[in-house]
């Protein structure tokens, strides 16, 4: 039976980055800068797309606000942690054409692929304090990002996308998108289970449909052929109206990580939106 997280969306612009394979914990990849986080939505240095001069740097991160202390942990897969200061989420997306959009509803049916940057701030027990980051990548194929894209939902544009790192994958979905360009929106997060088991490194985890490293979300009672059909590996990944997470076998696969706020969206997407 279909279990729903409850949330409905407004449009979103986002694009998203990736990581690196290996083991160990999200709590164990620092930063790669070793200043504060940046402040959301700051204009000074860098443009977005590091060439035009059109976007400002920072104006494609906003702040993030974790759901819970268990949440975290369980994101970064540790049992204990220092006392979380914050974090910024920093998008970075583009099209798979280049196609040039004139208005908002240029972007219906637009796949997106890039980057997601999750940076936190720790205040350790000795006063110390450290900034890390989780980096999660959607892949550059047309196979990879294909389920990445803007669609309709009520009258108006949402935006939903998956991207991974080796320890898990997150679901980024796009909410309201203000009247000068500005999103807000949620992030699902699912940690792969401990196993023996290698995920093939040309493979993304919602393109698996068996095994520990099965990612699929928004799943329908249809296979890749348009048959109804009840055996869940089989179902195929709806690229339709629904922005809310959910699986068919009991409990939400993808639970809440967080929330983010005043995200400039033709940043985050590296081309301009009207």
């Amino acid at each position: 039976m279909k279990r729903q997280i409850a949330q409905s969306i407004m449009m979103a612009s986002l694009l998203i980055s990736m990581a690196a394979c290996g083991s160990g914990m999200r709590a164990n990849t620092p930063s790669s800068s070793n200043n504060p986080l940046p402040n959301p939505g700051d204009n000074s240095g860098n443009n977005g797309d590091g060439n035009s001069g059109e976007f400002s740097n920072g104006a494609n991160t906003a702040g993030f606000t974790f759901e819970d202390t268990f949440t975290f942990q369980n994101f970064l897969q540790r049992a204990s942690e220092p006392t979380t200061l914050g974090g910024v989420i920093t998008v970075d997306l583009r099209d798979d054409t280049g196609a040039t959009v004139n208005s908002v509803d240029d972007l219906q049916g637009l796949a997106f692929g890039g980057t997601v940057k999750i940076r936190y701030s720790e205040r350790l027990t000795d006063g110390t304090i450290r900034t890390r980051e989780a980096v999660l990548n959607s892949g550059n194929s047309t196979r990879d990002i294909r389920f990445n894209k803007f669609v309709t939902t009520n009258g108006k544009l949402h935006f939903k996308a998956f991207f991974q790192d080796q320890y898990g994958a997150i679901v980024l979905v796009g909410d309201a998108v203000t009247d000068t360009g500005y999103a807000s929106g949620r992030v699902y997060y699912h940690n792969f289970p401990q196993t023996a088991a290698v995920q093939g490194p040309n493979e993304k985890c919602w393109n698996i449909t068996r095994g520990p490293y099965d990612c699929r979300d928004f799943l329908i009672n249809i296979d890749d052929e348009g048959h109804s059909t009840s055996d869940i590996h089989e179902m195929i990944v709806s690229t339709g109206e629904s922005m809310n997470p959910y699986r068919v076998d009991g409990e939400a696969y993808y639970k809440l990580l967080g929330r983010f706020s005043g995200l400039y969206a033709p940043a985050a997407l590296n081309k301009p939106v009207p």
